[in-house]
């Protein structure tokens, strides 16, 4: 009997974890001297569901939002995705103590830059911006990731 439990509880875990929905694109940016959105975490499904953390750094723990984008703005994403040039920006080996901080992962691809806005052109960063700038946006952020602007979003 107490096999029989342990393997239908194995199984359920393993359907648990195989359903739960994986992160179409994931973005982890902290700026190291920003007060308001110092922290911001989003996450956006494959089926446009939206997740959103931000923390301040006067803020013990961060405020969770979460939206649903529209199927016009996931298609747009998804188009813009493959369109990164993912080799290039996991090369990039620029560092620094001041500025951002920016954790990227799309499927199997994952890359840590540091301001990637510093000297983009010249270290082939444009398409990482680009995606940047349209993540934040779907998330009703300024290209830099601080809040939106009053009537703006």
């Amino acid at each position: 009997m107490n096999k029989l439990l342990g393997l239908i509880l194995l199984a359920a875990t393993a359907i648990a974890t195989a359903t739960a929905a994986e992160p179409l694109v994931s973005l982890d940016y902290e700026h190291s001297r920003r007060i308001p959105n110092q922290v911001v975490k989003i996450q956006i499904d494959d089926s446009g569901a939206l997740a959103l953390e931000t923390k301040a750094a006067d803020q013990k723990s961060p405020r969770a939002s979460k939206l649903q984008i529209t199927p016009a703005q996931l298609a747009a994403l998804k188009k813009e995705l493959p369109g990164v040039d993912w080799a290039k920006a996991k090369a990039d080996q620029v560092s620094g103590k001041d500025g951002t901080k920016v954790t990227l992962t799309y499927a199997t691809k994952t890359v840590s830059l540091w301001s990637p806005d510093y000297d983009t052109g010249k270290r082939g960063l444009e398409s990482v911006q680009k995606l940047l700038a349209q993540i934040f946006s779907l998330a009703g952020l300024e290209p830099s990731g601080m809040p939106a602007k009053a009537g703006k979003k």
